[in-house]
């Protein structure tokens, strides 16, 4: 579906992503990371799809990361759910992984069934 035709230009723009799907989520993750910018990402942002992890080892440095991140949102036209977000955590639970200072570890959950499996059974 096409929509903002000009007829002493002839500008056409879509409505609709009009490649396949699975070209789509590949062009979305590249806008989100373009529009935080590889500065922020190799000081402490990371961004996945519609998500974005902030990390710091200080308060003041994780408020600073925070200020751009917003800064760069809101000159994007993004807007965010408070009701979605976490602010300040020392773990965040993400993809099945539990993120902390500590380190990376599997989420319980996920590995439940691995440890509640029985041991094989030798013949």
């Amino acid at each position: 579906m096409l929509d903002n035709q000009r007829s002493s230009k002839w500008l056409l723009a879509f409505q609709r992503v009009v490649f396949r799907v699975s070209a789509a989520v590949a062009l979305f993750q590249r806008q989100m990371e373009a529009i935080i910018g590889e500065d922020l990402i190799a000081a402490g942002v990371r961004v996945y799809l519609d998500d974005i992890l902030v990390f710091s080892r200080t308060r003041q440095d994780h408020l600073a990361l925070l200020d751009k991140v917003f800064e760069r949102m809101l000159a994007a036209g993004m807007k965010t759910r408070l009701s979605k977000c976490s602010f300040m955590q020392n773990e965040v639970e993400y993809l099945g992984y539990n993120l902390s200072g500590a380190g990376i570890e599997a989420a319980f959950e996920r590995i439940q069934a691995l440890i509640d499996a029985p041991a094989p059974a030798q013949k």
